[in-house]
């Protein structure tokens, strides 16, 4: 059992977790705490239960674990019976990816909703040019493997966190996205606190130097806004942010949700009165209605 007082060596040396570790917890030194206050506002009590609760399933033999590759991989909760599809992205600034305290949590909350939901783990830093080959990679593995995993790929879901959620909005873009990858459309896209832009005043510099280098053309720039590629084709979209985000400026959002109006494209925003950026679940913040809302918006307006 994981507590308070464990660290992320113990996920490593752990005799059934030890095989995911590095899927869930590369971002993370292996001697630190997996509580710790270096991890606020990350919801720390969550990552410790995930983790419990997910050693359960792996003992039923309800955890499905695939690598694609060294940067690429994912961990899915298995249903007993066909389920609708969530994929769940972390967030890192295209430099790591934060599975376990950002997209575990909410792949054990959609699971117990009744969802097949996976974590997907994808190029960062010098691979982060690839991350939506990675992606790519995942959805036609997941659409040729349906039945076999007791998934719905129809109206499946995608939800990314900051950069994680400039991955997943670029797969509904028109010149990256999935009609080119010839992959089903998503019924669902999350943008929660989401990096859109790589343009100036509003981008996050950090993220665009580890997707695009330090000295990006314009062509490049524009290439990876999401912005400048949303049409009539965009799949319906779900955004939340912190009005004062204090890492990942909110005017991202608000672009991304004016490009969505001009084009007709169903979607839902959402605001909270916070500064905070990585929130994840969210769970008891000001922010907590967002899983909620979405799912009320999925079932609404989402499905066929």
């Amino acid at each position: 059992m994981f507590d308070y007082n464990s660290k992320y060596i113990d996920i490593y040396n752990d005799p059934i977790l030890g095989k995911y570790a590095t899927h869930l917890a590369s971002f993370a030194k292996k001697e630190s705490k997996i509580v710790s206050n270096d991890l606020n506002p990350w919801p720390e009590k969550e990552s410790i239960d995930c983790l419990n609760f997910i050693s359960i399933l792996s003992s039923e033999n309800k955890l499905v674990y695939k690598e694609f590759n060294k940067d690429s991989s994912f961990l899915l909760l298995k249903q007993s019976k066909p389920s609708k599809l969530a994929i769940v992205v972390a967030g890192g600034g295209y430099g790591c990816v934060c599975t376990l305290p950002e997209a575990l949590p909410v792949a054990v909350a959609l699971y117990k909703q009744g969802f097949s939901a996976l974590t997907f783990d994808y190029g960062v830093k010098d691979k982060a040019i690839y991350p939506l080959n990675d992606l790519s990679t995942l959805i036609s593995f997941l659409e040729k493997n349906e039945r076999e995993l007791n998934i719905v790929i129809s109206d499946y879901m995608v939800i990314g966190f900051s950069a994680g959620a400039h991955l997943v909005g670029s797969l509904g873009s028109s010149n990256l996205g999935y009609v080119q990858s010839g992959l089903p459309k998503p019924g669902l896209l999350v943008l929660s606190y989401p990096v859109i832009t790589m343009l100036e005043p509003h981008c996050h510099i950090g993220t665009r130097n580890n997707l695009l280098g330090l000295s990006p053309t314009l062509e490049e720039k524009e290439k990876y806004s999401l912005e400048l590629h949303v049409d009539n084709d965009y799949p319906n979209t779900f955004i939340w942010v912190c009005k004062d985000d204090n890492v990942v400026d909110s005017s991202n959002s608000c672009l991304m949700d004016e490009a969505l109006k001009k084009n007709n494209v169903i979607h839902d925003f959402v605001v909270y009165p916070s500064n905070v950026h990585g929130f994840g679940i969210a769970r008891n913040t000001v922010a907590s209605s967002w899983m909620e809302r979405m799912l009320g918006f999925y079932f609404d307006k989402c499905r066929k």
